[in-house]
């Protein structure tokens, strides 16, 4: 087959000058070109990043007043449950008065005073006012119950001091005038049990009141004084002079003393009444009044500085908005032109390439005279364009070659095919070889899927023959019997070569039609055969008379060594009957019952006679077959064994001499013993 020629590109032509305003963004490197919309998106986020860092300052300032707002309301929301909590203690501590009370109260009166600064210090100017007004009723509130407190620690002392030593004389004088009584004052043991009443129920109404503070205890206590007083009253009203003395000269002074504490009391009662109406309850709501000012005018504040913030922010996100948008579009259009020139000369390359394809080399690709690199391109592809139109034309007569050798092959009368090395199918093949190969009639596919392996009428033919080709890059003379698809088989003589076929490793056959050939090669076997045929009957021939002979010998052999044997074997059995005739009549004498003695000796005489006969005639016999067995053992055995010669020609002798009966010739036997 025709070789390509290679091929030389063609000369680059020289550039035309550019014009300078044609290309427009083609003049910039696409390097840098597809850069632009990057550049242009960095431009409008800078100046986006500009806009909103001046126009954020109010936003940040919105921003810090609505945190300082939420910490002012932060200041007074801890302000209120601090005035809460105080509120709370303050009551408990009224209510029950002890020191773990007192502790609390000032623990949150720490805590008040603190939270209280702060929203001092913190004070807008107009919430300086009712800032003012709730310190002013917090600091009488703190006073009025420092008031409270020190009368507190007066009921404290009074109840401690003076009324716990009063109760204690009085139960002693109590004591005494039990004591004093006479076993027979009947009369007197009701009033002072009477009395001993009316004083437990003055202490307990006592005690009762420390701890509620309700004057209405105050009052019970009084009555019971009183009650206390008459039975005294009763007791002194009595005959008996000790009963006078005791209850009215001995416990006057004590009653005096209780009275003053009663009055204490009440005085004690009546001031807290008023420092809690007027001090603590007043100044509670001044604070109360103030702080929901405060609240109030802060929740307003707080909704302002909300509001404010959110039109600032909507106004801000408008803007950005707007710019962001403005970037967008400049981008966009800035890709868009960039992206025109690029992809629009790209397209009209690639329509040139497709044109190359199809043969279409005869218009050069546009953008020539572009200064950027697909204008570099488009040089390169006019030089493609014209190094493939160089190549077509030598296609062209390249092909217009294959045609004339493709003529030449199929008028071949040999049948040649190339077939492909990988896959073993047929590339080629002429006019001969599709004669010599026809496809299957009703257009089956082959077996194997291999074009020529199953033409082989052998399973392996083909496998031997890629054999021989692998070890020795072709054959020549190959000689294999081949089956056309009807069932005939013909004889083919190949010969195959390796090639290189469309760029692929390929193998040329040559096939030549042997069948005449080989049937006069089968007819010359045949001749051949026919000839070694009969030499072979020949030597069969000489090898059965070779045979006949022996066995002709051996039949002799075996007729002198039955005639030896058969004279012992007669004596024997001639014997053996005159013994079987001698026992009978022995046998009928003895049933008839005339044996005599002398019979019987006979008898056993010619018994052992007879055996003795038999056993020499049988011995004879028997040693003539062992002799003759030996021989014919050691002609047929192979294997060696230690024996004695004597004796072993002995052996021979004795199955040779019927034979030397007859001969006329004396066989005389000189062998040492012992060998």
């Amino acid at each position: 087959m025709a070789v390509e020629d290679p091929i030389e590109p063609a000369a680059t032509h020289p550039t035309a000058p550019v014009a300078p305003l044609r290309f427009g963004l083609r003049r910039i490197p696409i390097r840098l070109r597809v850069a632009l919309p990057t550049f242009a998106a960095a431009f409008g986020a800078a100046a986006l990043v500009g806009f909103t860092w001046l126009q954020g300052t109010e936003l940040r300032t919105s921003w810090s007043d609505m945190r300082a707002v939420h910490a002012r309301r932060d200041q007074l929301a801890a302000l209120e449950r601090a005035t809460n909590r105080l509120n709370r203690e303050v009551k408990g501590f009224l209510d029950t008065p002890d020191e773990a009370s007192r502790t609390d109260v000032e623990t949150m009166k720490s805590e008040f005073t603190g939270n209280l600064w702060r929203v001092r210090d913190g004070a807008r100017p107009d919430d300086v006012d009712d800032v003012e007004t709730f310190t002013d009723a917090a600091r009488r509130f703190l006073v009025g119950f420092d008031d409270l407190r020190g009368l507190e620690i007066d009921v404290a002392l009074l109840y401690d001091g003076e009324f716990e030593e009063l109760v204690a004389a009085i139960r002693r004088r109590l004591d005494a005038l039990d004591l004093a009584i006479r076993p027979g004052d009947v009369a007197l043991r009701p009033a002072v049990a009477e009395a001993y009443d009316r004083f437990a129920a003055l202490r307990l109404d006592l005690v009762s009141y420390r701890r509620s503070r309700d004057l209405g205890e105050i009052e019970a206590a009084r009555s019971a004084r009183r009650a206390f007083g008459a039975a005294l009253a009763r007791i002194g009203e009595h005959p008996g002079p000790d009963s006078r003395t005791y209850a009215i000269e001995r416990f006057e002074p004590l009653l005096a003393r209780l009275d003053t504490v009663f009055e204490k009391l009440v005085a004690i009662s009546w001031r807290k009444a008023l420092w809690l109406s007027g001090y603590v309850d007043g100044n509670r709501e001044s604070m109360n009044d103030a702080l929901d000012r405060l609240v109030d005018r802060q929740r307003g504040l707080e909704r302002e500085t909300f509001d404010r913030f959110e039109d600032r922010l909507v106004a801000l996100t408008l803007r950005i908005g707007l710019l962001s948008a403005l970037s967008l579009a400049l981008g966009l259009v800035v890709a868009r032109l960039v992206g025109r020139s690029i992809v629009e000369p790209l397209a009209e390359e690639a329509e040139s390439l497709a044109g190359f394809a199809v043969g279409r080399t005869d218009r050069p690709p546009p953008g020539l005279e572009a200064p950027d690199e697909i204008g570099a391109n488009a040089r390169s592809l006019e030089v493609l364009r014209r190094d493939l139109a160089e190549r077509h034309r030598r296609e062209e007569d390249h092909l217009l070659q294959e045609k004339r050798w493709l003529s030449v092959l199929e008028t071949s009368p040999i049948a040649i095919a190339v077939v492909s090395a990988g896959s073993g199918r047929i590339d080629f093949s002429n006019c001969r070889w599709r004669d010599l190969f026809p496809p299957a009639a009703d257009g089956r596919p082959l077996a194997t899927g291999n074009d020529l392996a199953d033409r082989f009428a052998a399973p392996d033919g083909a496998v031997r023959l890629a054999d021989a080709v692998a070890r020795r890059g072709g054959v020549g003379a190959w000689q294999a019997e081949m089956r056309r698809p009807d069932g005939s088989s013909w004889w083919a003589l190949m010969e195959i070569g390796a090639i290189d076929f469309a760029g692929r490793p390929a193998h040329i056959l040559w096939v030549y039609d042997d069948s005449e050939g080989k049937r006069a090669e089968e007819e010359i076997r045949a001749a051949r055969d026919r000839a070694e045929a009969a030499l072979e009957h020949l030597a069969r021939a000489r090898d059965d008379l070779v045979e006949a002979e022996k066995l002709a010998a051996v039949g002799a052999l075996v007729a002198g060594v039955a005639h030896e044997v058969n004279s012992p074997v007669g004596i024997g059995l001639t014997v053996a009957s005159t013994l079987s005739a001698r026992a009978d009549a022995f046998a009928a004498e003895v049933a008839a019952g005339g044996l005599r003695r002398s019979r019987l000796d006979d008898f056993v005489a010619d018994a052992r006679e007879a055996a003795r006969q038999m056993v020499a005639n049988l011995t004879r016999a028997a040693d003539l077959v062992l002799a003759f067995k030996q021989v014919a053992v050691d002609r047929t055995h192979p294997d060696r064994r230690a024996f004695d010669l004597a004796e072993a020609t002995d052996q021979i002798v004795a199955s040779l001499r019927p034979g030397l009966k007859t001969t006329g010739h004396r066989l005389e036997v000189a062998v040492p013993p012992g060998l």
